[in-house]
């Protein structure tokens, strides 16, 4: 089960890759561009499209999520660290 935050950046995620492929359609495919990336933000993926030689945009999402527990002085701890981002981005060179 997901909490409204993975649902609500799964829906900006997935809009705006929804909005980059509608955009690119009748563009050439080497103006498009799919990458995997691997950050301290975590794992994520990345599509950009050059609309000119000196325009273009960048859709983007990472995330990651670690879990653990330790007892400590007869006390249990049981952590969760979710990072979760999603960036758009315009260029102008």
């Amino acid at each position: 089960m997901t909490n409204d935050g993975d649902f609500t950046m799964t829906k900006v995620v997935e809009s705006a890759v929804g909005l980059c492929l509608a955009l690119s359609l009748p563009a050439s495919h080497a103006d498009t561009s799919i990458g995997l990336r691997l950050s301290t933000l975590g794992a994520g993926i990345e599509l950009a499209h050059a609309f000119s030689d000196t325009t273009g945009f960048r859709v983007s999402a990472n995330g990651l999520t670690t879990e653990d527990s330790d007892t400590y002085d007869d006390v249990y701890y049981d952590a969760e660290f979710k990072l979760r981002s999603a960036q758009l981005l315009f260029d102008w060179y």
